[in-house]
């Protein structure tokens, strides 16, 4: 008989059960949690992929998904894989949304081995392409920012566009320009940027640096205008896209709950609901209508084409130098004083130039238009006497009559400039010199015999330097102030036989090598001309001494009939103003040179100290609160009293002083 095998008791069963449970099942168990928590498992869902790809191509693509989606701590990471493993469940039943959405908190971001340190290191250098910005993490997140708290990923946003968790710049556009009406000073340039360091080429003009011009105060749209583009408004039908419930709906206008909901409790990209702001140079090609483009067609298509240097048969395309800085229309075409009513131009003045530029522009646009216009006319009736010749002549010479066609094609280019050739004085020279060798090599043809006419350009004395062909075009025909004095380069240049290094330097632009010292060496020495007038050099300060305003206007005067001689003497001595004070007891009484000894201090003070106001707007300026133009009016007015010497009209200089005083307080405002 076979024996009966006794059955085990039932808690002896469960005991293997439990046995092999825990050296069989919890370790698969583990090791499934543990797969779980791994990219590629991550991947496995169809709708993950995409997410999966930017992380594997970031620089994060060594860090696991979880590190960043749980928090650090026990409790934390099983909260974070229950609700991984909720989403789980839904995958597989199918009730997942098509919408992922996950958070990262900040303290995941912060933990020990990753971004510690990042509050504490200050200012850091952001690269967006060749853009540098300045940026601190730490006022972003320990401060409110436009009563926001922000977070980590309130910027470092970008999951499938660019790279994962890389920075989103609309987030930083929104904050900065949408909410400029709330902090004025989160739109200045230099909030972020730090202007660039190094010389930048501009074509035919060479380099040009920013420090030079950021120095006199000029601010960054007075170049780089329209910059940014859109309003980053919320319209209404994007709440409906996540919300359903009216309640939520009806608290769209209270932005501080809305904000704190989306921005600091809850991850929401700020696109979701605002619409997009971009902030970038203006593209080369696109119209340079600045601000004036964003509402108006432009009816300005010959002036922008001439300001990019294109349309020339003969010239070669020669965009201004402006244009390749990319400034805007406004740049030049800035209004002083009153806005101008709508629907008027606003003409381009030399207070433009010498606002961005400096003194040294002072004439510039003058000369251009002075030089171009008669080129043009004299071109003209070459072109047209040499068109009547080959029709006469050469009626059947086709090449010939195409070429001086397109010659007159290139010169109606810079009749047609509004500007009359100074949208781009560049161009405007190639095409006017591009037409005059198509003329000449007509006539050479035509009539070999006949005399060649002279340059329609400039310059008209011996050089080998290119400054006289655009920058100073028509220098030698243009006297200038120079310490006060009025110089005339035509005299030097073409009777003095000078070239420009002999008083300039080659290396360091706009920089005056030459000395009061050689200057007076000739002017004061054997050689100088008996008859010649002091007031032919001096001329500012002979205006001032008769009381004569720039316009003509006769104003204060004190003594318009004392000859320079009385004060000065029959020769010049050093130092000038000892020698004038001993010399006014001569004529008044006693000690009177103490009180004109007081005036010069007085006005030297007063310089010292309507130098300090400018430094102040200059600032203002480069922050944004004041125009250019509002310092170049008072500018203006300080550089004029220092050449014209205060001492020579006492009276005058009280209301100049005034003048300045209204000039400076309303750039101070």
């Amino acid at each position: 008989m076979t024996a009966i095998r006794p059955k085990r008791p039932l808690v002896k069963r469960l005991a293997l059960f439990a046995l092999f449970a825990f050296l069989v099942m919890i370790p698969l168990g583990w090791g499934f949690l543990e797969w779980t928590t791994r990219p590629q498992f991550c991947s496995s869902c169809h709708i993950m992929e995409p997410y999966v790809k930017s992380w594997s191509q970031s620089s994060h693509a060594k860090v696991p998904c979880v590190d960043c989606h749980y928090e650090p701590g026990i409790l934390e990471t099983a909260t974070g894989k229950f609700k991984a493993i909720n989403q789980v469940v839904k995958y597989v039943t199918g009730t997942e949304g098509t919408k992922p959405w996950a958070e990262v908190s900040d303290n995941s971001c912060l933990r020990s081995g990753c971004h510690t340190t990042r509050l504490l290191q200050g200012k850091v250098d952001y690269k967006i392409g060749r853009t540098s910005i300045a940026f601190d993490h730490g006022p972003h997140l320990l401060e409110m920012r436009l009563s926001k708290k922000l977070r980590c990923t309130s910027c470092h946003s970008q999951i499938v566009q660019g790279e994962h968790l890389t920075v989103t710049t609309t987030t930083c556009l929104l904050c900065h320009f949408k909410g400029a009406d709330e902090d004025p000073k989160l739109a200045v340039c230099t909030t972020c940027h730090v202007p660039p360091k190094e010389a930048i080429q501009l074509g035919d003009a060479g380099s040009f640096l920013h420090a030079e011009y950021l120095s006199r105060g000029v601010a960054c749209d007075s170049c780089h205008a329209s910059v940014t583009q859109g309003t980053g408004e919320v319209p209404k039908r994007r709440c409906g896209s996540c919300h359903a419930v009216q309640e939520h709906l009806e608290r769209i206008g209270e932005r501080e709950f809305m904000h704190k909901k989306h921005v600091t409790e809850h991850k929401v990209d700020c696109l979701e609901c605002h619409t997009e702001m971009t902030h970038r140079l203006r593209d080369r090609q696109a119209p340079a209508g600045g601000t004036c483009a964003e509402c108006h067609a432009s009816g300005h298509g010959k002036a922008e084409a001439f300001y990019r240097g294109v349309g020339g048969r003969i010239a070669p395309a020669t965009p201004n130098p402006m244009e390749l800085a990319r400034v805007s229309c406004t740049g030049c075409h800035m209004h002083v004083g009153p806005k101008p009513a709508e629907g008027t131009a606003v003409a381009a003045k030399e207070v433009a130039c010498i606002s961005c530029h400096g003194p040294s522009y002072e004439g510039m646009l003058g000369r251009w238009q002075t030089a171009f216009v008669s080129a043009s006319t004299s071109i003209s009736a070459e072109l047209a006497a040499a068109r009547g010749a080959a029709t006469e002549k050469a009626a059947g010479d086709t090449a010939l009559a195409k070429s001086l066609e397109d010659a007159a094609h290139d010169v109606a280019l810079v009749k047609g400039d509004g500007a009359r050739g100074a949208h781009n004085p560049w161009f405007a020279r190639k095409l006017i010199e591009g037409a005059e060798g198509r003329v000449r090599a007509a006539w050479a043809q035509l009539d070999p015999s006949r005399p060649v006419a002279p340059a329609a350009l400039g310059p008209r004395f011996p050089t080998k330097f290119e400054c006289a062909k655009v920058c100073h075009l028509g220098i030698d025909e243009q006297p200038i102030r120079l310490a006060g004095t009025r110089f005339e380069h035509e005299r030097h240049l073409k009777s003095g036989k000078l070239d420009c290094d002999q008083c300039h330097s080659t290396a360091e632009h706009g920089k005056t090598l030459v000395t009061k010292a050689e200057c007076a060496s000739c002017h004061h020495g054997e050689k100088a001309p008996a008859d010649r007038e002091c007031a032919s050099c001096h001329a500012d300060a002979d205006r001032f001494l008769r009381g004569v305003a720039d316009d003509g206007e006769q104003g204060a005067q004190v003594m318009a009939k004392v000859k320079c001689v009385e004060c000065h003497g029959a020769s010049v001595a050093k130092p000038v103003r000892q020698v004038v004070q001993a010399n006014c007891n001569v004529c008044h009484k006693e000690k009177y040179a103490a009180t004109v000894a007081e005036w010069t201090k007085d006005s030297d003070d007063w310089f010292a100290e309507a130098e300090g106001r400018l430094s102040k707007v200059r600032a203002r300026v480069a922050d944004g609160k004041t125009t250019a133009a509002k310092l170049a009016a008072a500018e203006v007015i300080v550089s004029k009293l220092r050449l014209s010497v205060p001492a020579h009209n006492i009276v005058l200089f009280e209301e100049r002083k005034e003048a300045f005083d209204e000039a400076a307080s309303a750039a101070e405002k």
